[in-house]
């Protein structure tokens, strides 16, 4: 092509050396942008969106913060009670809110509705492409067929921004939700840097620095708080499970907890019987670790074995099979105790020895956990529900109360804990916890 430019009159030749100038230009500037983010938004003198490459619109603080402190707070743009059809709130905004609401990320479909997710789903109620939009506003929301016609578009394109933006949490009398024009711009992480609190004003919430914040860094909250395991928070959750969840909001996380070679959350007993040291005496006491993605686990921590393969099969079927009974059964008997008498503390330490005796690790693995929380709280070892679970604005079902135990019953079903898991800790450890999420669960 560029022979017989040249060979053109000088006229033709000096317009298609400013094209490809231009051209030139374009695409370095493409390609600055890609590697380079750059500002796009100045939300305030502390906060700004900055595009990225790879994960679209980060919210970027450009002052230092040292743990605990305020980064922002704000107030629900718009905001509505839990389970209340959003498309009631659509005519509370106005203005300025309205246009900065409908700048908020739009995808092109509502979430689909999904067990694990809970009750709720906007798709369950006009599709996840808005099929029965126009019968919902008619019917529910009381509009005329001239206006569904012309504000049917502006209608489908506000529940696509609810559904994805949305945040839940516990208000003054009961579970509210909103979209806030800030706090809806911050991706999620598994690590987050923040956490919010409800505020004193209504629809309020305040963002508080977990750790030592620098200035440029991105703000990430944790986008789920719960899950149908009763008492777990999603944070626990093996590597798998919760990038599952996530899909929710149709995004791969890319954490360092998600990325991680090993997944610290699916940790067992290193199966290997044979003798090692120099003693020649002492039993390996080491762990292994589930590789994220594949059906095998890394070496032992200790010997530095890898399991043979009959052995990885045998532990993972059983942490399946085990895992389906948790999370059918046992659930299912948590959520119909109806008084402390009636916790199901027998099917609770029977599913965790169990567990023990597969493989699973009593004090690292997510499921192990869980059921000594279980037991715990059961036992009448806490008088209030596990903190880990329902502080700040942590969204787990709740347990009976169990204040009403008796202290016999207390030291009976301690008693049975300590023989399942060998063990005196009043505490179970945390799995897959890295210091950054600690400092998340300690916060506050």
């Amino acid at each position: 092509m560029l022979v017989p430019l040249l060979a053109a009159p000088s006229g033709t030749a000096a317009m298609a050396v400013v094209l490809l100038s231009l051209m030139l230009l374009f695409f370095t500037a493409v390609r600055r942008r890609r590697y380079r983010p750059e500002p796009a938004v100045s939300l305030s003198p502390v906060l700004s969106v900055v595009e990225t490459c790879d994960r679209g619109k980060v919210l970027v603080t450009q002052h230092a913060f040292q743990q605990g402190d305020i980064v922002f707070s704000e107030v629900a743009a718009l905001a509505i009670p839990s389970r209340s059809l959003p498309l009631m709130g659509l005519g509370q905004l106005q203005g300025a809110k309205r246009r900065q609401f409908m700048a908020l990320h739009c995808p092109e479909a509502l979430s689909a509705a999904r067990p694990e997710d809970g009750v709720g789903a906007l798709s369950a109620v006009v599709g996840e492409q808005g099929a029965a939009l126009e019968q919902v506003l008619q019917k529910w929301c009381g509009w005329s067929y001239a206006k569904v016609k012309m504000e049917k578009a502006e209608a489908w394109r506000f529940l696509r921004i609810w559904d994805a933006n949305k945040l839940s949490w516990m208000g003054r009398t009961e579970v509210e939700q909103g979209v806030f024009v800030t706090l809806s711009r911050m991706n999620h992480s598994c690590e987050p840097n923040v956490r919010l609190m409800p505020g004193m004003a209504e629809h309020e919430l305040v963002v508080y620095a977990v750790r030592d914040i620098a200035a440029g860094d991105e703000l990430c909250l944790c986008y789920v708080e719960r899950n149908c395991l009763p008492m777990l928070h999603f944070l626990h959750l093996p590597t798998e499970c919760r990038q599952h969840l996530l899909l929710r909001w149709g995004f791969l996380c890319v954490c360092p907890r998600c990325n991680a070679r090993e997944d610290s959350a699916r940790t067992f007993r290193c199966p290997n019987a044979d003798l090692w040291g120099a003693s020649g005496i002492d039993r390996c006491q080491g762990f292994l670790m589930v590789l994220p993605g594949h059906s095998n686990m890394g070496c032992c921590s200790v010997c530095g074995k890898a399991p043979d393969t009959d052995a990885v099969t045998r532990m993972l079927l059983a942490e399946k099979e085990l895992r389906v009974e948790a999370e059918q059964e046992l659930s299912a008997k948590l959520r119909h105790a109806a008084s402390a008498a009636e916790f199901p503390i027998d099917a609770v330490l029977s599913l965790l020895k169990r567990c023990i005796d597969a493989g699973l690790a009593a004090e690292r693995h997510w499921l192990t956990f869980w059921l000594q929380s279980l037991a715990l709280i059961g036992s009448g070892a806490f008088g209030e529900d596990l903190r880990i679970a329902v502080q700040g604005v942590a969204r787990s079902s709740k347990l009976p109360q169990v204040e009403s135990v008796s202290s016999s019953q207390v030291k009976t079903r301690m008693e049975k804990l300590r023989k399942v898991i060998n063990s005196d800790l009043p505490q179970p450890h945390r799995p897959g916890i890295t210091g950054h999420v600690e400092t998340y669960f300690s916060f506050g």
